[in-house]
């Protein structure tokens, strides 16, 4: 999975990302995927568990966002991923690339109001 975004942001100009992650098998795999492939294909990337819910997980997004990434990366799952595309539309955080993972697109994609864009 990070292999195709890390080809994908790359075709596209990327050249700095942020990542959020959750702390469970999901997101520390794929977060540590990225981090390998990041350093090899010249990403300067940065990365933190999502905060404790008593702080908000979009909080993750308001943080990366003052470091104005190329990309932000959600590795997180449909109740977060709301929480932090909603804020980052609050906040006008509009990167290059934003990118969510995880299943659900049509209910994202209706209840958010953002499409995808084909490779």
């Amino acid at each position: 999975m990070m292999i195709a975004l890390a080809e994908f942001l790359k075709a596209r100009g990327v050249t700095t990302a942020a990542m959020v992650h959750v702390d469970e098998l999901f997101g520390l795999e794929q977060a540590a995927a990225w981090k390998a492939l990041s350093r090899r294909r010249a990403f300067a990337s940065s990365r933190r568990e999502l905060p404790d819910r008593r702080e908000g997980p979009a909080a993750g997004a308001a943080r990366h966002q003052a470091k104005n990434p190329d990309a932000f990366i959600a590795l997180s799952y449909p109740p977060d991923t709301f929480l932090i595309t909603g804020q980052s539309k609050a906040l006008a955080f509009n990167p290059k690339a934003f990118y969510a993972a995880w299943r659900g697109l049509p209910v994202y994609r209706d209840k958010m109001g953002v499409g995808t864009v084909e490779a």
